[in-house]
């Protein structure tokens, strides 16, 4: 994007509230006479996240039940060494029995409650409560009940559903292989700068590495930049195992050629377009854009997919050298965002969580980009669709999209809003038919709003 304008740094806090759904929930605790009210007050609260929690997973389609099965033996499993630490307190050396056993069950309820009402980080999922009621039986005084009103963060609240559930939150990829290809426009090679195009990829991938060898540390094996045999091999392994739909595994005493079927696949596509040359001034100029895909190869998905802001140059040609290097710059910063990024798409893709962006070409205002989100996360439930609006300028905005599931069940969702109308007379349109990532709020004068 050129650039967040001033509108945007308004509604930043208001961005961050517009995702967030709320719910009404119920939260019980039996106290006992000697419980300070501070205990109280977090075994209600946590009760009532816990009704959340549960009301919020049935609502995006996910098992609550698994959920809190999970939560309960991953919590029994990190209170044991706790526990047996004060039974050890508690326990006579001589006689090897429990003493002052009154007090030990004292301990042991309290330190047990207070661990659970903050395990997991259940709160994080909820930024801001209120209390709608709050009750104290007059027949039975130590049964209390309070109801709050939460509002709820979606997006956290998947990823602790994930990290509760994943069954294999450690799988390891072996290499991320990187393919970048360049597109000239109107120019050619010698006018960049650049004598043949390998003199500047090799500074770019080396370049490169270390950023992406930093974000990746310790979640993949080793980075390769791909050579042309090596994007072929790649090229066939994945159009094969998409139409097989399954990855053949090698036969008792077989051994693979390749770790594919363990790896990632990242495309890096640029081009560069010369748009004018002056004489007078001795200057060139282009414009720099490119793209970025990540592909987990062995599961045939789309991990994060980004289009990057075109960037303008303007550069004097009459010195080759920095001719050569201001396109090179230009180039190397295009992905250095997503390569931060990077990190948190894998530890995401071994929880079952991937990422694209929407780029909404034409829109009037931040409320236009704020229905559309809400429009998306509702018909997205069931993909736990989690829209957030990350930059926007007059021209156009960007929205990055998490989801769960197939890549294929994403792009039917998002084709499905072809003409949906929104709250605002607002028309979804996809001007390019190629793509489902790029959208158009078109003006829907005297059209009939759709109830999506």
């Amino acid at each position: 994007m050129k650039g967040i304008t001033l509108l945007l740094l308004l509604l930043t806090s208001g961005q961050v509230w517009s995702q967030l759904v709320t719910v009404e929930a119920d939260g019980r605790f039996y106290a006992r006479d000697d419980d300070r009210l501070s205990f109280v007050k977090n075994q209600l609260l946590y009760s009532a996240y816990q009704d959340v929690f549960s009301r919020e997973l049935k609502a995006m389609n996910l098992d609550s039940d698994k959920f809190w099965q999970h939560y309960e033996e991953k919590f029994a499993e990190y209170f044991l060494p706790i526990q047996e630490t004060i039974e050890k307190k508690y326990t006579d050396e001589e006689s090897g029995k429990i003493k002052r056993k009154a007090d030990y069950k004292k301990a042991l309820r309290l330190k047990k409650l207070s661990l659970k009402s903050r395990y997991g980080g259940l709160r994080n999922a909820i930024p801001r409560y209120s209390v709608v009621k709050r009750l104290r039986s007059p027949e039975v005084p130590n049964s209390r009940y309070i109801r709050v009103k939460a509002y709820v963060d979606r997006k956290v609240l998947h990823k602790i559903y994930l990290q509760f559930t994943t069954d294999n939150p450690d799988r390891h990829f072996s290499t991320l292989y990187i393919t970048p290809s360049f597109q000239l426009i109107d120019t050619a090679w010698v006018e960049t700068g650049v004598q043949v195009e390998s003199d500047l990829t090799q500074v770019l991938e080396n370049s490169w590495r270390e950023k992406i060898e930093a974000s990746l540390q310790g979640k993949v094996d080793k980075i390769v930049f791909a050579d042309a045999a090596q994007s072929n091999e790649l090229e066939s392994f994945f159009r094969l195992a998409k139409e097989t739909k399954e990855l053949s595994t090698p036969e008792e005493g077989e051994t693979l050629a390749n770790d594919f079927g363990s790896s990632l696949w990242m495309k890096l596509n640029f081009s560069i377009k010369k748009t004018k040359e002056n004489e007078d001034s001795k200057k060139r100029n282009f414009a720099i854009a490119g793209d970025l895909l990540l592909m987990d190869l062995s599961q045939q998905k789309i991990l994060t997919y980004d289009d990057f802001e075109e960037k303008p140059l303007a550069l004097s040609y009459e010195e080759v050298k920095g001719l050569s290097n201001g396109v090179a710059n230009a180039i190397y910063g295009l992905p250095i965002g997503k390569f931060r990024e990077l990190k948190e798409t894998v530890l995401n893709a071994k929880m079952g969580l991937k990422k694209v962006f929407l780029e909404i070409v034409e829109y009037e205002n931040y409320r236009d980009l704020e229905l559309l989100t809400r429009r998306l996360g509702n018909r997205g439930i069931a993909k736990q669709f989690t829209p957030v609006i990350e930059s926007m300028t007059p021209n156009s905005a960007k929205i990055s999209l998490e989801y769960a599931g197939e890549d294929d069940e994403m792009v039917a969702l998002l084709r499905g809003l072809n003409n949906v109308v929104l709250e605002n007379n607002r028309k979804i349109i996809f001007p390019n038919s190629e793509s489902p990532f790029q959208l158009a709020l078109k003006k829907g004068d005297e059209v009939e709003k759709s109830d999506g």
